[in-house]
């Protein structure tokens, strides 16, 4: 089981927890792309709600809220984040954002390192509000790579 601290947790748990996740709705998306040679991936996530009546932890809903997690790999070295929707004014665009850290996680849990890459963020899910915005973004970023970076 992989810790809910970004920090901890091995290469190999991350690599299972990334495809167990395959579930994941993704679509190519080549207009996100400056270069159409280099891969783009988009990945919905849903909000999801648990602690339902006498289920407490063990029942959940995913809702029909969703943030959308964009990655594109591009030639020129560094990072590119975009925010759109909820935290569109308060959420970091640098490498202190928790879906460029959950991104680079999952780049050094394969053994791979793009010059650089693009990661634009939709998001219709509320922070701070239970419904699980900071878990979609952490699992919509890793995923969004795996199908680009796993051979």
């Amino acid at each position: 089981m992989v810790s809910s601290d970004p920090g901890e947790g091995s290469a190999q748990s991350v690599r299972r927890v990334l495809r167990r996740s395959l579930r994941a709705t993704t679509m190519a998306l080549p207009a996100m792309n400056h270069d159409t040679r280099l891969p783009s991936v988009t990945v919905r996530v849903p909000a999801t709600t648990a602690n339902l009546g006498p289920g407490f932890d063990a029942l959940g809903l995913a809702l029909s809220l969703h943030n959308y997690v964009s990655l594109s790999w591009r030639e020129e070295p560094g990072l590119e984040v975009s925010v759109a929707g909820e935290g569109e004014v308060s959420l970091p665009r640098d490498a202190s954002n928790i879906a460029v850290k959950a991104v680079e996680r999952a780049l050094a849990a394969l053994g791979q390192r793009p010059p650089g890459y693009c990661l634009p963020l939709q998001n219709a899910i509320p922070l701070s509000r239970g419904l699980g915005s900071s878990a979609a973004a952490r699992v919509g970023a890793a995923r969004s790579g795996w199908p680009t970076w796993h051979r």
